[in-house]
């Protein structure tokens, strides 16, 4: 049973796109104090990542492809946003704690070159479809560590319940304010499609049953 204060339309967002920034940061231990990167900021994961992460007491970064992207990132709660293609500039805002990331590509290789010495990379997306060249030498005198993340099999061994009660909660203390991007019928599905692959719908798009 949802609050009242939770419709539908949103709730929706939370299983999927909502577990997965949850349940990334969670890769980082206590966000607190600590600094945070998102790739995909603005993105269906990525705004709520910022806002988690924001919400936790990080210092949040979030990287955008426009700079049209940036302002909503902003109101998510990160403290600067970098409109960047390959993640080349994040060395300069970082050393990062914590980097959430799903471009893959060059922009995951520039993410692991801007981590701390014990850093943490969860790389939970390939959005660019290419593949990543990594330098082991960049590694060797430190800890770091890539995380690979995808969430169907995680939900063997977590309570998907308790996660999405915890967001529920989130969003009624008004911690987490998943973006709605676009609301459609269901038969409109192509459109929307083609729409997001056009990179045109910032946060989530919601589909509706007649």
């Amino acid at each position: 049973m949802l609050p009242d204060d939770v419709t539908t339309n949103v709730a929706s967002t939370l299983p999927i796109a909502g577990l997965t920034a949850l349940w990334s940061l969670a890769e980082g231990g206590m966000l607190a104090g600590q600094r945070v990167l998102i790739t995909g900021a603005s993105g269906g994961v990525g705004h709520m990542a910022v806002q988690l992460a924001a919400a936790s007491g990080a210092h949040v970064v979030g990287a955008v492809r426009r700079e049209s992207q940036q302002e909503p990132v902003i109101q998510d709660g990160a403290s600067t946003v970098i409109v960047t293609e390959e993640l080349a500039e994040a060395s300069a805002h970082g050393p990062f704690d914590l980097i959430l990331e799903s471009v893959g590509g060059a922009v995951l290789a520039n993410a692991l070159n801007a981590l701390t010495r014990e850093g943490v990379c969860v790389s939970f997306g390939n959005s660019s479809k290419t593949a990543t060249v990594l330098e082991p030498e960049a590694y060797m005198l430190g800890r770091t560590r890539m995380v690979g993340f995808f969430l169907l099999p995680l939900f063997e061994h977590r309570s998907v319940s308790q996660g999405v009660d915890r967001l529920i909660r989130l969003v009624t203390a008004g911690d987490l304010r998943p973006r709605i991007g676009a609301q459609a019928p269901w038969d409109q599905i192509g459109e929307v499609a083609e729409r997001f692959m056009r990179r045109e719908i910032s946060g989530k798009a919601v589909l509706i049953l007649d």
